[in-house]
């Protein structure tokens, strides 16, 4: 009889932590960065203001002409349809030099390549191809591995109205 009460439980703790339950979007701390589906088919990008028991209030970063404005919508949770908390998926200065690192290579190849070539072997200059490659290339690579850094980011689900 024991191990049924503590069965019975254990199967109500793991319910009470699942997606669909409020309560998990009252304990997210104001400030944290949400993404959020309404029923309806509308998705909103914000920071968390406040959640209520019936409702929640997001600071809202949206599209308008020109540019972007910044707006405060409250929803109901009966409008609500999932709510998931955005997180980086890395340091976007780990992008940054995994970028810088790729492009070194790349550069450093494609300026050896050219140094070797028949153009540049008649000229004085065919050694120093390949620093140069590997300047831009880094440079190239660094900022292609930033805007990566900063378009990348972890989903977690908060809130699943089923």
């Amino acid at each position: 009889m024991r191990h049924l009460v503590v069965l019975f439980l254990c199967v109500q703790l793991i319910h009470a932590q699942t997606p669909s339950d409020w309560r998990r979007v009252q304990n997210l701390a104001p400030g944290k960065a949400i993404l959020l589906k309404t029923k309806a088919g509308d998705r909103y990008q914000g920071k968390l203001a406040s959640a209520m028991p019936d409702s929640i209030l997001v600071n809202t970063d949206e599209r308008s002409f020109p540019g972007r404005r910044r707006q405060r919508r409250e929803f109901q949770q009966s409008a609500v349809k999932e709510i998931r908390l955005q997180r980086p998926a890395a340091s976007t200065l780990t992008w940054l030099a995994i970028g810088a690192g790729i492009g070194a290579g790349v550069g450093a190849g494609v300026g050896a390549a050219i140094g070797r070539s028949r153009y540049s072997r008649d000229r004085d200059d065919s050694e120093i191809w390949t620093t140069v490659g590997l300047m831009f290339g880094t440079g190239a690579g660094a900022a292609g591995g930033f805007l990566f850094g900063m378009s990348t980011r972890k989903r977690v689900m908060v809130y699943d109205a089923r």
